[in-house]
Parts: C-alpha cells; structure tokens; sequence
C-alpha cells in the first residue's frame, strides 16, 4: 500500500462538548455519588415493604421497615460502604420472612423436664412439638416488583452530571 493517503478529521465542537462533561464530574467523588444513588433507590422501596408487611396486633414488623447504609467489616470496625439495605429491624423478623422448623416443647424452667397443659395434667417436656411457622419473605415479593424503578433511580443519580 505505498502512497496510500490518511485523511482524519477532527470535529472541535464534539471535543469541547466531551471536555465540558467531564469538567462535571471531575471533583466529585464516585464513592459519594454510589453511596447517595442506592440510599436513594433503597428509600424508594420502604413503602411498598411497609405495605406488604404482616399484619398484627402491634405492627412492629411493618413500623420497623427502615433504609439504611450497609457497613463492611474492616478488621475489628465497621465502615460505611457504598451498598444499601431496606427491611424490618425488628428483632423477631428473621423468624417471619424465614420461617420456622417443627420444635419440641420445653418446661416453663429451664431446670424443669415437666410441663403443665391447660387442663391441669403433667407431662414431659419434649413429648409434643409446637409446630412449624412457615416462611413468610415479604421483603422479597415487594422488592421485585420495584427493581426496575430502583435502577433508574440509581442510573440518574450516577449519571445526572453526564449530560
């Protein structure tokens, strides 16, 4: 291909278009920008969780929905990373969305291997199960319905400089 000419063009306006984006963005830092985008998306499902949660008497599964930052462990500390959780912080919420298996009864005492029933018999702990609880994962069902909507909040809030 001896002789074989070059010819490139060069489009200026194009080029100071791409400078001015990235003069946006440069300074902010990305880790900040992550963490805001999924707070964000995870505020956006608080509702539907809340909504979706079990009734009860007192409602603290469905009052304790909250979002928050997730933490990493970094040796013996906990360090904000750029993830987000959303879910019931009550105490007893693993045993909702988890379920439970059967479990034999046990004594009011723990020093007792005897149980009294409601009609006034004795028997031994252990002899009968409580049953099971089934699963309930609530948590699950009203996130996916909200996963496209979550994205794009996080889409926007990643990119909202770019452009």
């Amino acid at each position: 291909m001896p002789g074989a000419a070059l010819s490139v063009e060069i489009d200026a306006k194009a080029i100071a278009r791409i400078r001015r984006k990235l003069e946006k963005v440069q300074g902010k830092s990305l880790y900040v920008k992550m963490q805001r985008a999924t707070l964000a998306a995870a505020d956006l499902l608080v509702k539907p969780i809340r909504a979706a949660g079990p009734p009860n008497k007192t409602g603290l599964l469905r009052r304790s929905v909250r979002a928050r930052t997730a933490k990493k462990r970094i040796g013996s500390s906990l360090v904000p990373s750029t993830g987000a959780l959303v879910g019931p912080t009550a105490p007893h919420r693993h045993l909702v969305i988890r379920g439970t298996s059967e479990r034999p009864s046990v004594g009011t005492r723990p020093s007792s291997p005897w149980r009294k029933m409601p009609d006034g018999h004795v028997i031994r702990a252990g002899t009968f199960t409580t049953g099971r609880m089934t699963a309930n994962p609530y948590v699950d069902r009203a996130a996916r319905g909200h996963e496209r909507q979550a994205a794009e909040i996080v889409r926007r809030i990643w990119f909202e400089d770019v452009r």
